[in-house]
């Protein structure tokens, strides 16, 4: 049940589901959606069916997914926080989130970028640089980005760390969070690609299908500007 001292109100209504939830918040200026990744027809309902796929699509403000399960396990306490980045501010606004929770949970916050190797994506370069030369000035480029928002949040005392590898994004992204024992995953809803990658592409698409843990999707930056507020 709720944790003591918790304030906690309800309110039903009759209609859409996800149509009362998206009414419900933004007339009671709701600042985060919380939603279980399945319904009363199973978990493809509620992350890809009517419900969720309404909510996710019209909501502009952060949502946070929990994997529900029929055997209740015990909720294991925030210690260590994910947050895949791509190189992109869009996909930096999940940052300061990852910031404010680490601050308020004591956790730790990993930075995570997934690089696609050379071989993987087409390219402009000429031959004169090879698979192997090109994938280390990469690797070199991408760990002088991952050092600086280090040391960025490091200065606002956050406990982070940092790690990169090749390969593709959910896949890596879902594996280093099982490998680190992650205890939630907050991520941007949009990248280099668009909003459309993050939120049912490929990247988003399979990390919320196969998350075991909860993940926490940054939508606006309603939630962003509150905890800069915070943090300030």
């Amino acid at each position: 049940m709720f944790p003591s001292g918790l304030a906690v109100e309800h309110e039903v209504r009759v209609g859409s589901a996800a149509t009362a939830i998206l009414e419900l918040a933004e007339s009671a200026h709701i600042d985060l959606i919380a939603m279980a990744t399945h319904g009363r027809t199973g978990v493809q309902r509620w992350v890809y069916g009517s419900v969720a796929d309404k909510v996710l699509s019209g909501a502009q403000l952060p949502i946070l997914l929990v994997r529900a399960s029929e055997i209740p396990s015990a909720i294991a306490p925030i210690r260590r926080i994910l947050v895949p980045l791509d190189g992109s501010a869009l996909a930096e606004r999940a940052l300061i989130p990852a910031q404010y929770l680490a601050k308020a949970f004591d956790a730790e916050v990993l930075l995570f970028r997934v690089q696609e190797p050379f071989s993987f994506v087409q390219s402009g370069l000429t031959a004169a640089m090879s698979t192997a030369a090109f994938d280390d000035a990469l690797l070199e480029v991408v760990e002088e980005y991952l050092t600086e928002k280090t040391l960025e949040m490091r200065s606002q005392g956050v406990h982070v760390g940092w790690e990169t590898q090749f390969g593709t994004a959910a896949e890596n992204i879902l594996d280093v969070a099982q490998k680190r024992t992650v205890n939630l995953v907050v991520m941007s809803t949009h990248g280099r690609s668009g909003i459309g990658r993050w939120i049912m592409g490929s990247v988003a698409d399979r990390v919320l299908r196969a998350s075991r843990i909860p993940v926490l999707l940054i939508r606006s930056g309603t939630m962003v500007e509150w905890v800069a507020k915070e943090l300030n």
